[in-house]
């Protein structure tokens, strides 16, 4: 992203959120302890504002946003950030104390060895099967180095079996290896429909509507209409299995 395209960006947005907060620009101005000719020249030629770190301090605090976020610098941690706000407070709060005991626990790879080599396992805390629910999980850490070197796709993270429900293509134990990426036609995704907050292992068949197939004929087949946006919306696509660790 150029100079040029942050500054406008941050023209752009400092305004959505004065929209946003209800604030005319005197008292946007105000809040930010500058003059109104400064919040002016902030909107219209930034270039020329000289936002200092305490003005950037000033903006944080009254939007909730960091100058970079304004700026639309497309970073992972600020896409995360986003996501965070906007889930229920006891959510964030859960989390956050997730990430306070992840940060105590000593690590559960081998020492020394390569990050590259490792990747995060949800483990189920219930039988693993289709049309489960979501609902509580574990976290291990799994090596993945031997697959790496044979797989052409990203490997995001893993999923562990639980039971034998899932027979005879996955057995209890098993580890699937997952990519965020959406199903192609004969792949098998892990797709969650939101409203009943059920996780399906299906195959993915590209057809009008798209057909969510059962892996052991067990269950009926679910169909999908990709031509429409609200059907679609009603379904997470988790990601793809790539392979199986046995």
């Amino acid at each position: 992203m150029t100079r040029s395209q942050l500054y406008e960006n941050f023209a752009k947005n400092i305004e959505l959120e004065r929209n946003r907060l209800n604030l005319t620009q005197k008292k946007m101005a105000e809040e930010l302890q500058i003059s109104l000719s400064k919040y002016k020249i902030l909107i219209t030629n930034p270039f020329e504002a000289n936002i200092d770190i305490y003005l950037a301090h000033r903006i944080q605090n009254l939007t909730g946003k960091t100058v970079r976020e304004l700026c639309e610098d497309d970073l992972p941690e600020l896409e995360m950030i986003r996501y965070f706000r906007e889930l229920p407070k006891h959510r964030q709060e859960a989390i956050r104390y997730l990430i306070e005991i992840e940060y105590q626990l000593p690590p559960d790879g081998v020492p020394n060895a390569n990050e590259e080599d490792y990747t995060t396992c949800y483990v189920p805390t219930g039988n693993m099967e289709d049309g489960m629910t979501l609902d509580s999980r574990d976290f291990i850490t799994v090596n993945i180095a031997e697959y790496k070197k044979n797989s052409r796709e990203r490997i995001d993270c893993a999923v562990k079996v639980t039971s034998n429900h899932l027979h005879p293509v996955y057995m209890k134990g098993d580890v699937l290896l997952i990519s965020k990426r959406a199903p192609r036609d004969g792949d098998i995704g892990i797709f969650i429909l939101k409203e009943t907050r059920q996780i399906f292992i299906r195959e993915f068949k590209q057809t009008n509507p798209c057909e969510l197939r059962p892996i052991n004929n067990y269950g009926e087949v679910i169909y999908v209409d990709g031509d429409s946006q609200e059907d679609m919306n009603r379904w997470i696509k988790f990601g793809t299995v790539l392979t199986v660790m046995r």
